[in-house]
């Protein structure tokens, strides 16, 4: 039997629809802060991605008085306004949001290792087949 090429794969291609969106994200993330979440009664959790890098934001109490318990939003960057409250609740030791940075290039990085990885696994695992088959 022989194996099909690479491009003839849907893994290859929603591999790939995936590293181009990541790609996307991350030069839309230099001009844009991009946010989504939810939250409830007591409690928040989000994801905001600006300046090349994404922060997941996590805590015990709402980000916003707002009614929704969904939320999207997407702003043009005006760093110094949304820098300035992070760095006043920081100095202030508020211990209730918790956030995480990670870099959008770390993000980019580890999908490309493990889709590679998976693909190349998969041609050493077909070829393997393929030499046993009679």
């Amino acid at each position: 039997m022989k194996r099909r090429p690479i491009y003839r794969r849907v893994s290859f291609w929603l591999g790939l629809f995936v590293a181009c969106s990541l790609q996307w994200l991350w030069w839309d993330s230099l001009w844009h802060l991009t946010g989504t979440g939810m939250q409830g009664a007591d409690w928040a959790m989000g994801i905001l991605q600006m300046k090349g890098e994404s922060l997941v934001m996590w805590g015990p109490e709402r980000f916003d008085r707002s009614t929704d318990k969904v939320w999207f939003n997407r702003y043009e960057i005006v760093p110094s306004h949304w820098e300035r409250n992070i760095a006043e609740d920081v100095r202030d030791g508020d211990p209730i949001v918790r956030m995480m940075v990670v870099p959008d290039a770390m993000v980019f990085a580890a999908w490309m290792i493990l889709w590679g990885g998976w693909m190349v696994w998969r041609w050493g695992r077909e070829r393997r087949e393929e030499r046993r088959v009679p």
